[in-house]
């Protein structure tokens, strides 16, 4: 991330922590997250493939495809 220090040092190389997933699309068929680091600002969000999420922050990325799941499931509803 440029701008800002990073939040921790693990293994001797700077560690950047996601405050949050803020959206997901699909460039070249291949899905990416759009990425809120946390300590920095809306213009250092950024567009992460999934394999790379999955192998660092698994447990958010099931939290986030589970919210978009139950809003999924709400649009629904709410239209039938």
């Amino acid at each position: 991330r440029r701008g800002g220090a990073p939040v921790d040092i693990v293994a001797g190389i700077e560690a950047f922590f996601v405050e949050e997933i803020v959206a997901c699309q699909r460039v070249r068929g291949i899905l990416h997250y759009k990425v809120k680091w946390a300590g920095y600002g809306p213009e250092h969000d950024s567009w992460e493939p999934e394999a790379t999420l999955s192998e660092d922050i698994p447990e958010q990325l099931e939290e986030y495809r589970e919210q978009l799941e139950a809003y999924r499931l709400a649009s629904l509803t709410l239209a039938a």
